[in-house]
């Protein structure tokens, strides 16, 4: 799923600082999540 939405820019920073990016994706994937559940909830 994630793969069809990279680009080759996105692609040469993930080879670069994988681990920094990884990093920002898990905290974002947490505020999507969270953002989800607060307009479930709401």
């Amino acid at each position: 799923m994630l793969e069809t939405s990279i680009t080759p820019l996105q692609a040469h920073l993930y080879r670069t600082r994988s681990m920094y990016f990884i990093e920002i994706d898990f905290i974002l994937v947490l505020l999507i999540n969270g953002m989800s559940i607060r307009n479930d909830i709401l």
